[in-house]
């Protein structure tokens, strides 16, 4: 029996090894079984399939986890599109932890992501899910004869995020106009894989950016402006990188 609150945490997931893949596919498949579809109705090679292009394959993937004692329980999975646009193909909660605000906060937390590197957020959602997305501010694309057409695109249009870490997990082009500091551009480039934090001041401008050399060291450069702040901003970045799957 779940408690009436629990504690849980959202990370970003920069690579995916199988056993995520696993937990990705586990939790999909309960979701599904629990709207009433039976193995008939999905393929599980194809979803696997599916987790493999979002990651690996796909330009500026991004990947969430929701963890609760240490095991996953939901995940989201999205890319930038080619016209800018973010788009979330996957959002699921294992059954047994719905209702405890852990879909709102993977929600959230693609939300940010995609205001750094485009203003609007689509989806192509579920019907039973719609009402979620509907909560938060999604409006549906789909309509025919006056009604709404379930399964149609929903979009919402986002701001840039004002202050705080944002996870990138591809660098792209259109960050470089964002950067406030002075940054060692091979690192940029090292593994699309590798942990990599940037910290967004108050002006949508980036005063820090964390990630890793190949050997593990860190590296943080954070504005030398902001020395008041500079401290605090590393210890934050640093739990950043070292909480990073």
């Amino acid at each position: 029996m779940v408690a009436e609150k629990i504690n849980f945490e959202i990370q970003p997931i920069f690579k995916a090894y199988p056993s995520v893949y696993n937990n990705f596919l586990c939790i999909e498949k309960d979701c599904y079984h629990h709207l009433g579809y039976d193995d008939s109705d999905f393929d599980l090679d194809t979803m696997r399939g599916d987790y493999v292009y979002a990651i690996e394959k796909a330009r500026n993937h991004f990947a969430f986890g929701a963890y609760h004692d240490y095991g996953m329980i939901g995940f989201a999975l999205g890319h930038r599109q080619s016209d800018n646009s973010m788009y979330l193909s996957h959002l699921f909660v294992d059954p047994i932890y719905q209702g405890y605000g852990v879909g709102a906060q993977l929600l959230k937390k693609v939300e940010i992501l995609s205001g750094v590197y485009s203003q609007t957020l689509k989806l192509f959602s579920l019907p039973d899910a719609i009402p979620f997305y509907k909560h938060y501010g999604y409006e549906h694309n789909g309509h025919k004869n006056g009604e709404m057409v379930k399964d149609k695109c929903m979009v919402k249009n986002l701001s840039t995020p004002s202050m705080g870490i944002v996870p990138v997990f591809e660098w792209v082009d259109s960050l470089n106009a964002k950067l406030n500091i002075d940054v060692d551009k091979s690192l940029l480039k090292i593994d699309k894989y590798q942990p990599f934090f940037v910290y967004m001041n108050s002006e949508q401008k980036i005063d820090g950016v964390a990630t890793r050399y190949p050997n593990g060291e860190q590296y943080i450069k954070l504005n030398e402006n902001q020395t008041k702040l500079a401290k605090r901003r590393k210890i934050e970045m640093s739990f950043a990188l070292d909480q990073s799957r």
